[in-house]
């Protein structure tokens, strides 16, 4: 019996900072270079589009650009975080 393992892959940007894969959006993952359509009636961004990814290792926000979009093998990071610890609640005017 002949089996195939299933290989799991994402795509993905190298994080500006720490240089650790960073899953894209699945709106930016359409728009990778080989993913590009160029039919259609709407206006499709070039490569050079501009989109934002959350790096789940060292929290931190970046701006990427399409064709800097590659497929990574493996699972995907974990995406979960809280950026921020809750802020305390604001003081209202008069309360002490």
């Amino acid at each position: 019996m002949n089996q195939m393992a299933t290989v799991e892959s994402f795509l993905g940007v190298n994080c500006i900072r720490c240089k650790q894969p960073v899953p894209v959006p699945a709106q930016a993952g359409s728009l990778s270079p080989s993913g590009l359509s160029t039919s259609g009636p709407e206006s499709v961004p070039g490569p050079n589009a501009v989109f934002l990814a959350w790096c789940p290792t060292c929290s931190r926000e970046a701006p990427y650009l399409t064709s800097e979009i590659v497929a990574f093998t493996g699972p995907a990071p974990s995406s979960h975080f809280q950026p921020h610890p809750p802020l305390p609640a604001a003081k209202t005017a008069g309360t002490y």
